[in-house]
């Protein structure tokens, strides 16, 4: 009897330990990453982004789901918590015009080597909370200022992605203990007000035009529908 009773034992502590193996090696346990946005400013870093007759004063932004991935491939793949992620409800982020970042979400992800870092750029929902009283209706990005000390506003409705290829790649190792891992994409606001060395002016239509059409080039909008929102199944 003793004898069976110590092989029982033996046999049950021989389960758990090939069953905490399979935890282990099997699905992956993901690590979380902040993902941030910035507006790059270069030459100047202020408060605003000043050059020649016109200073950018605000940049606003509706920002969704935000994700890092390679190529196509986009979000947590295999993660044994890819289940816990909830869905993100867009809201409008002020970005710093100052060098500063801010954080969108903090997007949780499995071991490997991450090159890209994408957010979705997208509308508030009819029943969104917490946008400027005086935010448009259908907006997603706005750009405030002045120009000659006159003020103008850029708006846009359209949506899309947000896609950048990260200067050094995130390198997330596997069971590695958590640690802080920011991933930055930065937008080329400055560049948006330029064609080639000329400041365009938004208050000129001709100029205006370039401006928003510079804006839609930062963005990858394959994937939208007609009303500026994201199509059913896009990322």
């Amino acid at each position: 009897m003793k004898a069976k009773h110590l092989h029982t034992l033996f046999a049950s502590a021989l389960l758990v330990a090939v069953s905490g193996c399979d935890m282990i090696t099997g699905t992956r346990a993901s690590q979380p990453v902040d993902v941030m946005v910035a507006a790059r400013t270069t030459p100047a870093l202020a408060s605003t982004i000043s050059r020649g007759a016109l200073d950018i004063t605000k940049l606003e932004i509706v920002l969704g789901q935000a994700s890092l991935g390679n190529g196509d491939q986009f979000g947590c793949q295999d993660c044994q918590d890819a289940s816990e992620t909830a869905a993100v409800t867009p809201r409008v982020f002020s970005v710093p015009l100052d060098g500063g970042a801010v954080r969108v979400a903090s997007e949780r992800v499995g071991p490997g080597v991450y090159k890209e870092v994408e957010i979705e750029v997208t509308q508030l929902a009819a029943a969104s909370g917490g946008a400027p009283a005086d935010w448009p209706s259908g907006a997603t990005i706005r750009v405030s200022g002045l120009v000659d000390s006159a003020p103008f506003s850029v708006t846009l409705n359209q949506g899309g992605d947000l896609r950048q290829v990260l200067p050094v790649p995130i390198n997330v190792a596997d069971r590695a203990a958590p640690t802080e891992i920011q991933a930055v994409l930065n937008l080329p606001v400055l560049t948006w007000f330029f064609d080639g060395s000329r400041e365009l002016d938004p208050r000129v239509a001709a100029d205006l035009a370039l401006i928003k059409q510079h804006v839609l080039a930062t963005l990858d909008t394959s994937d939208v529908a007609e009303d500026g929102g994201k199509e059913d199944g896009g990322r």
